[in-house]
């Protein structure tokens, strides 16, 4: 699957609008607040992608095998 951009950019969008609410509150916090926020919507941004590999692997015979694999990241 393809990385969710649209989703990630909704998710950056509404860190930067709770900073900038209408309601008093300490910088420190809000930082804070903020920073957690984005870093949530960056490991959910990398985690929404899907990971494609070939991979190349010698036997004991040495022969050599090929093989591909799709996964995600956690």
């Amino acid at each position: 699957m393809a990385l969710q951009t649209q989703a990630l950019k909704n998710a950056l969008k509404a860190a930067f609008d709770h900073g900038s609410s209408d309601e008093v509150n300490d910088p420190a916090t809000e930082r804070a607040n903020q920073a957690t926020m984005i870093a949530d919507a960056i490991a959910a941004f990398v985690k929404s992608g899907t990971v494609n590999v070939t991979s190349l692997t010698a036997t004991a015979g040495n022969i050599l095998v090929t093989g591909t694999g799709t996964g995600t990241i956690t």
